[in-house]
């Protein structure tokens, strides 16, 4: 597991155990993301300092440091056969490099405000990048700009790929006002039209995710609110009892969705929208499920990383995993023997 920290460092854990296996230094200050290589041997890093890293996974070694933004690096990622990294930055530049020798080969200029989303498409053809005040461009992976789509990933849920790459969600507002309405567009990477969008919504979308299928989405929006839509209605399925809700996540099977509301609560519910549980931490910041699914990843702002695997129903796990299973059952067998040795001491007496 590969965690980004607040005091300059990454660090890489071993799971169940969380020991710490490895830690990257060098940036100098916080450290916005982190990254594996496809092949798992080396992670890039993206930091405010300006700079990207990649490092050797097993050694800690910074193997190259990436200088050429002028401010904050917010995304850092590898192509899809790890010979390249992109970077996007605060000062409007997406830029790609080689993995073997460090050196920046394309510098991806259009944008006019801050690049939080940069990354290949899974087949490694083209390139997305997108601001959080302006638009969406498509970009060959020779720099060659493909398409321009006036929807914009508003920071930091306003943007989501499809399973298969061929598709790109987006946030467009709906008017000139930030009051107004809005819509998630759905739009496709190889004609550049739009496919589908949603119905305007009279709240605009904080966080979103899409079901796999590509079937449904969640979003929330409004005071405490979290909305699904199918393409054609939106209907309310749920209100946090405190505060606003910050993050949803699908699960990677899209059985379950987590909501992360008041920075100290995550509700899970069933594909029915029903609540099967509803964790309690402290200072939580981003929620993502394992690839399987069967756990729960909490980065926390004070730099801990909470992980849950017991999110899901006893139904679902058996009741082996409920404690008060085993209790009812250790009172159970306790009362049963207390009631057998009083029947033999009166028998034998």
């Amino acid at each position: 597991m590969l965690t980004a920290g607040s005091d300059h460092v990454a660090r890489l854990w071993r799971w169940p155990s969380g020991k710490v296996i490895q830690s990257f230094n060098g940036h100098s200050d916080v450290v916005f993301s982190a990254r594996f290589s496809p092949d798992g041997r080396q992670i890039v890093t993206s930091s405010f300092d300006t700079t990207a890293r990649i490092f050797e996974t097993h050694t800690g070694r910074c193997i190259h440091e990436l200088r050429g933004h002028r401010f904050s690096v917010f995304c850092a990622s590898f192509s899809p056969d790890g010979t390249q990294v992109i970077t996007g930055s605060a000062d409007g530049s997406a830029k790609v490099w080689d993995m073997a020798s460090g050196a920046m080969l394309l510098d991806l200029s259009g944008h006019c405000g801050r690049i939080f989303f940069a990354f290949f498409t899974p087949d490694g053809s083209k390139i997305v990048t997108s601001c959080a005040d302006g638009p969406t461009l498509v970009w060959s992976n020779q720099g060659r700009s493909i398409f321009h789509f006036p929807d914009g990933g508003e920071w930091p849920g306003g943007l989501a790929l499809s399973t298969d790459g061929n598709s790109l969600y987006l946030v467009r507002k709906l008017g000139d006002s930030y009051e107004g309405e809005w819509a998630i567009r759905t739009w496709d990477l190889n004609s550049g039209q739009v496919l589908k969008s949603t119905p305007p919504m009279q709240t605009f979308p904080r966080s979103f995710s899409v079901r796999p299928d590509g079937a449904r989405l969640l979003f929330a929006g409004g005071a405490n609110e979290c909305y699904a839509c199918d393409g054609f209605r939106i209907e309310e399925i749920y209100s946090s009892p405190v505060g606003s809700i910050f993050t949803v996540t699908y699960s990677p099977d899209g059985s379950f969705a987590a909501l992360q509301y008041e920075r100290k609560h995550v509700a899970i519910l069933s594909s029915s929208y029903e609540v099967q549980a509803v964790l309690t931490g402290n200072n939580m910041f981003r929620t993502t499920f394992s690839p399987d699914g069967k756990r729960l990843l909490l980065a926390n702002l004070d730099g801990s990383i909470s992980v849950y695997r017991n999110y899901r129903p006893a139904y679902w796990w058996g009741l082996a995993w409920l404690p008060e299973f085993w209790l009812t059952l250790a009172l159970s067998v306790a009362f049963c023997w207390s009631l057998i040795r009083d029947f033999r001491t009166r028998g034998a007496g």
